[in-house]
């Protein structure tokens, strides 16, 4: 067996329900909104706070958004609206990457993200976007093709079916922009040689800039030159590295 194939499963018998419940499912938690998570909540908190001094209802902006689908399990925090800890590292990447695209200029990008989860980060950029001054023109994830169908309703739910979701089996090979920005949050650098050499050369020609959130592995060349390696913030891993370029 595989060892996505309870995730997968998971995710095929959610699509087929009304109502969607995957953040609560146990074999959903086993790839993304962990449900041994909670205490890390505390620690994004202190790095939104320190690095971006956001205000709760700032926050809450988007983490009220982002678990009224799903039924995740929510932490109380105290100083927010009981949340997921998985929105707030959402909250925190976005700010990320969105202080990198001003800091390099970039205003309207055309955004590929490789390995989507359910979407939430693609959310989180859109509802922080403009505090930047960044207005994406396009967004689309490349991800397995039943992640896909469910971002595809995650995102359709929030209003968002411009963004364009398509199945990883074609590494990208649909993005037609030639200057786009890639993001990556535990995705990408996990993956096999062959579907990393496969990404490297079809979809990474297309790709000038870009935000990894590196796990598992040291950080290896991938053809593009690094503007910033750092410790990931907070760790979750021994090696994870927020990696620029």
């Amino acid at each position: 067996m595989d060892l996505y194939d309870p995730y997968i499963n998971a995710i095929e018998k959610q699509l087929t329900q009304e109502e969607l419940t995957f953040k609560s499912d146990p074999n959903y938690q086993y790839v993304l909104e962990h449900s041994n998570f909670g205490h890390m909540g505390l620690h994004y908190l202190t790095v939104i706070k320190n690095e971006f001094n956001l205000t709760p209802e700032e926050i809450m902006r988007f983490t009220t958004l982002n678990d009224s689908v799903g039924k995740p399990e929510l932490v109380n925090y105290g100083m927010i609206s009981p949340c997921s800890p998985t929105s707030l590292r959402y909250v925190y990447h976005a700010h990320l990457i969105l202080k990198y695209m001003q800091s390099i200029g970039i205003t309207s990008p055309n955004i590929v993200e490789v390995g989507g989860g359910y979407g939430g980060l693609c959310l989180a950029i859109h509802t922080y976007a403009e505090k930047f001054g960044v207005k994406p023109l396009q967004y689309s994830i490349v991800d397995l093709r039943s992640p896909g169908k469910l971002q595809r309703r995650v995102l359709d739910m929030h209003g968002y079916s411009s963004v364009n979701c398509y199945n990883a089996e074609n590494f990208g090979a649909e993005i037609v922009d030639q200057d786009s920005f890639l993001i990556s949050a535990y995705a990408f650098s996990e993956l096999s040689d062959d579907l990393r050499r496969q990404y490297i050369e079809i979809l990474f020609p297309k790709v000038t800039h870009g935000f990894i959130a590196w796990n598992d592995v040291p950080v290896y060349d991938i053809g593009k030159t690094f503007h910033l390696v750092e410790d990931e913030r907070p760790m979750t891993g021994p090696s994870n590295k927020f990696v620029y370029f």
